[in-house]
């Protein structure tokens, strides 16, 4: 309730009027999914990963049918030039490339305003000193993942062991 409290009074000193609507989290998710027209601002934290791609099913118009209908796009975004550069980088293997699609996407989606970041997220993973391999998921290839890539907080189980030498 703080949280929601502090972004009324933001929201109130640029003139516009916020009504708090506390919500049961599954309700909340059901809202997102569906486009509940009067659902308009929400306190979501997902976009995680570093890379672009990650996005694509969060942003691109192809996972945001209208409302009513089930959609991962949750603000409907619906942009040409989102979409072009989402699909763009995905094929590209040049890694200077690839960001320049990316910062073309971040342009765009500001310029338009679609979604408003009123938070960040910080994540960790408590665990004693002699668990080891929380970020270390290694493919087959013997190339290891990203820190991030996929969602953040999440670590891969079948890459933990115990370090007996570690207390």
């Amino acid at each position: 309730a703080q949280t929601a409290e502090l972004l009324q009074g933001y929201w109130s000193e640029i003139g516009v009027n916020t009504e708090i609507q506390q919500v049961p989290q599954d309700q909340f998710i059901t809202n997102a999914l569906f486009g509940v027209p009067d659902f308009y601002m929400y306190g979501w934290r997902n976009h995680a990963g570093t890379v672009i791609d990650n996005q694509y099913f969060w942003w691109h118009s192809s996972a945001g049918p209208p409302d009513g209908e089930l959609a991962l796009n949750f603000g409907r975004v619906n942009d040409p030039i989102v979409d072009e550069n989402l699909e763009a980088q995905r094929g590209e293997v040049d890694p200077a490339k690839r960001k320049a699609y990316a910062e073309e996407v971040n342009r765009q989606m500001a310029k338009e305003c679609y979604q408003i970041p009123t938070s960040w997220t910080l994540w960790g993973t408590p665990h004693a000193p002699k668990v080891q391999g929380l970020n270390d998921y290694v493919f087959p290839d013997g190339s290891k993942a990203r820190n991030g890539a996929g969602f953040s907080g999440s670590f891969w189980t079948q890459a933990l062991w115990i370090d007996p030498d570690l207390a």
